[in-house]
């Protein structure tokens, strides 16, 4: 294990190494590069036409055909970038897509104006294999090791079909490198200059090992607070490290990896002033994702995987009476898929699944419901839950190709979820241990896409698709709400049109969306008998949900891009009795947590024959009215202030050589005092505690030899 306080002393013997190569390689010519070359390099992987990928159907589909807004972040990007984590990615390269620091557990995904208040409807995977904990992902989004991924793709919008639970609100699918495709090694120093952060990274690819095709990865980092209250994001406190490895010989992958990080969460302690101090979270993943696939024929193939994985987490509060809580889960999953292309113009594909999970939790916290008016809330209480769940699925896609212009996606789901096991155990005031029944739910989603070519640029995609995400059992029961114990669920109809331009230099996305959420649980809160407030989880029957994402990108020439996105979204017949925290205005029309309209951009462009490179970019967003963390004087209601919000940020790299590249990159470069756009914990929305305060500049050297 990497101890961070060897951090600055290994930086230090790094860059004293780095430099003393770079005097060696400077004085030798940069090896010339071809326009593909260039192109290639400058392009990401979402405009090459020609790109396949395999996160929403069982079959590799080139990314302009497939129904559904899927966006890919390439290596490229991730190299050159204002942003280091995926977090950033996700804020200023997908569109619809809306990152809020105030969760406990790091940033809250959002997409398409709805998220649960934990990120457990956004389906988070590692070669199209679930990471996901219970109660949402299990690593902060800010941490910044993602030397590993070969590139991310991103889809906005359910894929249950292909995924099962947890991807109502889309996936983030990491793709691991892979030796044969990245060869050789890299090396990334990177400090920065007003957060006290120092951050390493290597890796090394190995196609031709006696073992097979090998990549190996291991990365650290330590950070220190911005200033307090108002902190930007989350500062690893601890020892942070991921390391994995994806190895590739005949018919086995293999994917490993490990991760332990600690930091210092954005939202502070509920019960005391942010200046006393925020939550400490400490998490571990571990995992393996073995993979056999066998040719049976030219036509027949089937796959069979068995994903392990294990998840530890722990939070504790400055309260010095308070230990915190800790969460344990253990994912154990058999999958066997079976495909074939016998069948003339059709690609058949089916499988099953068996799963098992198991959790325990323990929490420490105050009864907030058995106090009355102006008294103190009553003594801790010791809550431990143990739940075991198991389920089954089954499921089967048919690709069709009716004419040489137009194909058809089929395909149906069906999932048998029982959690098996509650077992609740109360230490306060004499109450005894409580057991439940199983809670047992059947599950179908369907999926029909139609994509016509109008010709061999211009696409017209539709689709018809449902998702659903098993709840979050453990935050249900420890906020006694079991009578809403039910599976969330999500009907989506989406309309695209996708376009390349100018030969292939630039493409043109627009997709529109109808969603409509049934039985969502989302943050609200209640207010005790002494009249404070007491988060706990509200269940919807049923909110629409209307939008709108374009995406247009463009290469001038093979130095000059541009890349921009546009979003709109809105709520539609949403309900909003009951929810003491509206999400919605008072008529349900209009968001007040997610802005109706956001614009992202980002412009680059290289000089001196290559060797500088400037990135401009950022995002900003409409208007929203957030949840201040007091009510107003004299109100009975929480007080709200509205406002826009405005981004810019800037990276620039310049090539020592052609192996040794040093980088530069700030994020909110005009010192914007702008308020982070989020929700669901309402001591976390105080007019002080804002997203950015200051700019954040990073430098860095890149080894790649």
């Amino acid at each position: 294990m990497l101890n961070p306080k060897l951090l600055p002393t290994l930086t230090g013997g790094w860059i004293i190494l780095m430099v003393t190569l770079v005097s060696g390689v400077l004085s030798g010519p940069l090896f010339a590069r071809s326009t593909v070359e260039e192109l290639v390099e400058s392009m990401s992987l979402e405009q090459l036409m020609t790109l396949e990928a395999g996160s929403t159907s069982f079959f590799e589909t080139p990314i302009e055909k497939m129904p559904g807004s899927l966006y890919v972040i390439s290596r490229e990007t991730m190299d050159f970038s204002y942003g280091a984590s995926l977090a950033d990615y996700l804020s200023y390269y997908v569109p619809g897509a809306q990152i809020s620091e105030f969760y406990d557990k790091g940033p809250l995904y959002t997409t398409r104006g709805t998220s649960g208040g934990s990120n457990g409807t956004t389906l988070f995977m590692l070669n199209s294999e679930k990471l996901n904990t219970s109660s949402g992902m299990p690593f902060n989004l800010n941490l910044p090791l993602l030397g590993f991924a070969d590139r991310i793709e991103v889809l906005n919008g359910p894929c249950s079909l292909i995924h099962g639970s947890g991807s109502m609100n889309g996936f983030v699918n990491i793709i691991h490198k892979t030796g044969k495709d990245n060869p050789g090694s890299f090396l990334s120093v990177e400090t920065g200059l007003n957060d006290g952060m120092i951050r390493m990274e290597t890796g090394h690819g190995l196609p031709d090992t006696r073992i097979g095709d090998l990549y190996l990865y291991a990365g650290a980092v330590e950070s220190d607070s911005l200033d307090r209250p108002a902190k930007q994001a989350d500062a690893f406190t601890g020892p942070s490290f991921r390391t994995s490895f994806n190895l590739h010989k005949k018919n086995l992958t293999l994917t490993a990896f490990a991760e332990q990080e600690k930091f210092e969460s954005s939202l502070p302690d509920l019960t005391r002033n942010p200046d006393d101090g925020y939550l400490q979270v400490e998490m571990k993943s571990y995992g393996a994702i073995p993979k056999l696939k066998f040719d049976i024929s030219p036509f027949e193939d089937i796959t069979i995987s068995m994903p392990i994985t294990y998840f530890e987490q722990s939070e504790s509060v400055p309260q010095p009476d308070i230990t915190g809580t800790s969460d344990e889960e253990f994912h154990f999953k058999t999958h066997l898929l079976f495909r074939t292309t016998r069948i003339n113009r059709h690609k058949l594909a089916v499988g099953g699944t068996a799963f098992m999970l198991k959790k325990e939790r323990n929490i420490q916290q105050y009864n907030f419901f058995d106090y009355g008016p102006g008294q103190p809330p009553a003594a801790l209480a010791d809550i431990s839950l143990k739940l075991f769940c198991i389920g089954l699925s089954a499921y089967v896609e048919d690709t069709i190709e009716v004419t040489p212009r137009l194909d058809l996606f089929t395909g149906l789901r069906y999932d048998s979820v029982h959690a098996k096991d509650f077992t609740l155990d109360i230490n306060d005031a004499g109450k005894t241990d409580i057991g439940f029944s199983g809670n047992y739910d059947e599950i179908v989603t369907p999926r029909l896409g139609v994509t016509y070519a109008l010709s061999s640029e211009k696409f017209l995609t539709f689709m018809y698709q449902q998702g659903y995400s098993n709840p979050d059992y453990a935050d249900r029961i420890g906020h006694n709400r079991l009578s809403d114990i039910s599976t969330e669920k999500l009907e989506s109809l989406e309309l695209g049109y996708h376009q390349s331009l100018a030969r292939e230099r630039g493409k043109i996305s627009l997709s529109a969306y109808y969603n409509i959420f049934r039985d969502t649980a989302l943050q609200g809160y209640t207010r005790s008998q002494a009249g404070d407030s007491v988060a706990i989880p509200i269940v919807m029957d049923r909110f629409d949900v209307f939008g709108f994402e374009g995406a247009f990108t463009y290469h001038f020439d093979p130095r000059t891009s541009l890349w921009a996105s546009y979003s709109y979204s809105r709520p539609v017949n949403f309900n909003t009795n009951g929810l003491a925290h509206p999400i919605t205005s008072e008529d349900g029309d209009e968001w007040l947590i997610f802005p109706t309209h956001m614009i992202k951009l980002n412009v680059s462009h290289r000089f001196f024959n290559d060797r500088l490179e400037v990135l401009i970019g950022g995002l900003y967003n409409s208007s929203i009215s957030t949840l201040q963390r007091e009510p107003a004087p004299g109100s009975s209601s929480e007080d709200v202030f509205s406002h826009h919000r405005f981004v810019l940020n800037a990276a620039a790299r310049y090539k020592l050589s052609k192996t040794l590249t040093l980088t530069l990159r700030g994020k909110n470069i005009l010192d914007n005092d702008v308020p982070a756009t989020g929700y669901y914990y309402n001591w976390g929305y105080g007019k002080d505690n804002t997203a950015f305060t200051h700019p954040e500049v990073y430098i860095g050297l890149n080894w790649k030899f």
